[in-house]
């Protein structure tokens, strides 16, 4: 079965990811909170920056190769949002719908604790999961529903 064309240039860019990522070492304005510091931790780091907890590839919630993946995807994502949310200081309110486990939301708590993250979703084995997960990793501004 051939991809569609659309396909082909979703594979494209994501083949580029690394190439696609800006470089955040080299960001000329200056880090003025801790909430940017995490940021530019993590993208340097990456999961090892954040609580074990949070990390869908410490091989507990996904299998090593699987979640090696899904950590990849999640540092695309909080690349994307993190450049908007490090720029507004004093937080907000973000939703993570179709939140499932918490993968991306956690991420986003402990990389921006002045946001209160809530991890919307329809399946509350996921939710639970990604309740215990903000407590194991203590992260008191995170909330399901």
């Amino acid at each position: 079965m051939a991809i569609p064309a659309e396909g082909e240039k979703l594979v494209q860019m994501l083949s580029r990811v690394d190439e696609l990522r800006p470089e955040y070492w080299e960001i000329e304005w200056a880090s003025d909170s801790v909430a940017d510091d995490r940021w530019i931790r993590f993208n340097v780091e990456g999961f090892s920056a954040l609580p074990d907890e949070v990390d869908p590839g410490g091989g507990v919630l996904l299998p090593t190769g699987r979640g090696a993946r899904k950590g990849e995807q999640i540092k695309f994502l909080v690349n994307a949002a993190g450049a908007f949310l490090c720029r507004k200081v004093d937080g907000g309110v973000l939703v993570d719908m179709c939140g499932g486990c918490g993968h991306v939301g956690l991420v986003l708590a402990a990389l921006f604790p002045q946001w209160e993250v809530v991890i919307a979703d329809l399946n509350p084995k996921a939710l639970a999961v990604a309740a215990k997960r903000a407590s194991d990793a203590g992260l008191s501004n995170v909330q399901t529903w």
